[in-house]
């Protein structure tokens, strides 16, 4: 019985991802000098204020749902790292963790 090619999801990116990429070149390139902005632009928010307050919304809501202090985070859609840093920040999570789809999210 032959098994076929099981690394075809490392070789092929979807053209999603790749619009989602270029989006966050040209928003890292039209504001070079801050690039948090430029991240939080990229995924919605048109200041940095709302990028906070999605976060908070989105904090309340999984405190809602029985996010407690200390649990572990795992992020599916993790892009700015907002929401689990968020948390992180917040309930003092003992982990996050998630896949990237585009690197450039990675911030301090």
């Amino acid at each position: 019985m032959r098994f076929p090619d099981l690394n075809f999801r490392r070789r092929h990116i979807s053209h999603s991802v790749k619009d989602y990429r270029r989006i966050v070149r040209r928003k890292l390139r039209s504001n070079p000098h801050d690039r948090a902005l430029a991240l939080a632009q990229a995924i919605g928010s048109d200041t940095m204020e709302a990028f906070v307050a999605q976060g908070d919304a989105q904090v309340s809501a999984l405190r809602h749902h029985g996010l407690t202090d200390g649990m572990a985070i795992y992020d599916l859609g993790v892009e700015a790292g907002a929401p689990p840093k968020h948390c992180s920040d917040q309930v003092g999570a003992a982990g996050i963790s998630g896949p990237m789809l585009c690197p450039s999210f990675l911030m301090n």
